[in-house]
């Protein structure tokens, strides 16, 4: 059985309330066979909202301890009061805390994501990627072409089919076949 210490997650901010219904048990059921058959102790969350904070309760669900990466303090600063409150709560249950800037620029956003893979691969971990392969831009499909270039494995979300597909699973040449967790 492989063994991997540490996980880290990217993923879409966008989801639908669908996608996050059925993000949150999946979630849940991955991390439970990371920490019971894997071995996986350590978690880190980029602390966006949906893909993120869902990921980062259910590692704290799975008995992982959570670690907060943060591209800078005011992240939460324009959400929702709703949204902000739940920030603060589970950044209250993180170990510990990385703020990348001092203030909002888009290169602290794209240095936390490399935090995170930083993270996976230095506790030779896992990449959980909440990911539709079709959107070809932006800050998880960046983390996703980094992890494949770096060698971490990745857990694979698929949000537009609904379903989860393991290490080896070809999320950067979708043509390939795919294979379930």
């Amino acid at each position: 059985m492989t063994t991997w210490p540490g996980v880290a997650v990217t993923g879409h901010r966008d989801l639908t309330d669908g996608q996050m219904a059925w993000l949150r048990p999946e979630l849940d059921r991955v991390n439970l066979k990371l920490a019971g058959e894997h071995g996986t102790t350590g978690a880190a969350t980029g602390m966006a909202l949906k893909a993120d904070q869902e990921f980062g309760w259910s590692a704290l669900f799975a008995g992982m301890t959570l670690h907060a990466h943060i591209p800078f303090p005011e992240q939460p600063d324009r959400w929702p009061t709703a949204d902000q409150d739940a920030y603060r709560r589970l950044l209250a249950r993180c170990a510990t805390r990385t703020v990348y800037g001092p203030s909002y620029d888009v290169k602290w956003l794209f240095a936390r994501n490399d935090g995170l893979l930083d993270f996976a691969e230095e506790r030779a971990g896992v990449l959980v990627a909440v990911w539709d392969p079709r959107v070809r831009k932006g800050g998880t499909f960046d983390t996703v072409l980094k992890a494949a270039r770096r060698g971490l494995p990745a857990i694979h979300f698929e949000v537009e089919r609904l379903q989860v597909h393991g290490p080896g699973c070809s999320c950067i040449e979708p043509r390939r076949a795919l294979t379930r967790f």
